[in-house]
């Protein structure tokens, strides 16, 4: 998870980090604990079986490392899965001779964050998709945060229609689980699935929609009003217009003809 944090949203997580030391035979972190992130800086940390006794823990570090599911050592780490989705710890961690750690809670994340990292996450991934659409390439941070933060999510049955030929455009739409049919005259064209986007055509040249999209399987979209998508790419229409008219040449061989020649090849 750490890779889909930002420069800056790294450093204050680091930054809320504890660092902790521990004797032999301690329990570092309990069963049923609520969701934390450890990274072993010295010394071993061993993963106890939920079924092991605790009259284990003080029969030296030799007895815990073999009753233990797995032993950490240093630059492991331990509750990544669980603090993304604040799932409480379903092992005990036992310091199997003293060790030094460090360790940071759900919430500690939470308040570094100012989000829930889960959120954050999945709003980092959005902003990510954003950029690479051409429609908002020329966006700035600050332009994309305000569109993530514009998106609304909605969800879709198998067999509904989402927006349906000849209808007005009143909404662009981000798909972001599930798979979406095209259809123009009753006649399929695509399919277009996870990250893909639809709509944007109507609203860019205000026409009534071209084509039919309708969701295959549950789907779940994020949409963006007709007025906000304008404010966000009204300054950039122009160019927008440009690049879908490029689109839609058809150009055949035979409309092409000979200008110069700039070299030859001597293989295909």
């Amino acid at each position: 998870f750490f890779k889909q944090l930002t420069d800056e949203q790294q450093n204050a997580f680091i930054d809320k980090f504890d660092l902790a030391t521990f004797g032999e035979g301690d329990i570092v972190c309990a069963l049923g604990a609520k969701a934390q992130f450890i990274v072993v800086v010295e010394g071993e940390i061993a993963v106890m079986a939920k079924d092991v006794p605790d009259t284990i823990l003080s029969e030296g570090s030799e007895a815990i490392k073999g009753a233990a599911k797995e032993v950490m050592s240093a630059g492991m780490c331990y509750g990544a899965s669980a603090l993304v989705s604040n799932a409480s710890v379903e092992e005990n961690l036992v310091s199997v001779t003293g060790s030094k750690f460090h360790r940071i809670s759900y919430d500690m994340v939470a308040e570094a964050l100012s989000s829930p990292l889960q959120e954050v996450m999945r709003l980092n991934e959005i902003k990510k998709v954003l950029s690479d659409i051409f429609l908002f390439k020329n966006l700035n941070n600050k332009q994309i945060e305000l569109t993530v933060r514009a998106l609304h999510r909605r969800d879709f049955k198998p067999g509904q229609n989402i927006v349906k030929q000849g209808e007005d455009a009143s909404n662009f739409y981000l798909i972001q689980t599930g798979t979406i049919r095209v259809t123009k005259d009753g006649a399929q064209l695509r399919s277009l699935g996870r990250w893909d986007y639809f709509g944007e055509r109507a609203l860019l040249l205000s026409e009534k929609r071209s084509a039919t999209c309708t969701a295959e399987e549950a789907c779940i979209c994020l949409s963006l009003d007709k007025g906000v998508f304008a404010d966000i790419v009204g300054i950039f229409r122009q160019e927008l217009l440009h690049r879908m008219e490029l689109q839609d040449l058809n150009i055949t061989m035979a409309d092409l003809r000979l200008k110069a020649v700039v070299g030859r090849g001597s293989f295909g």
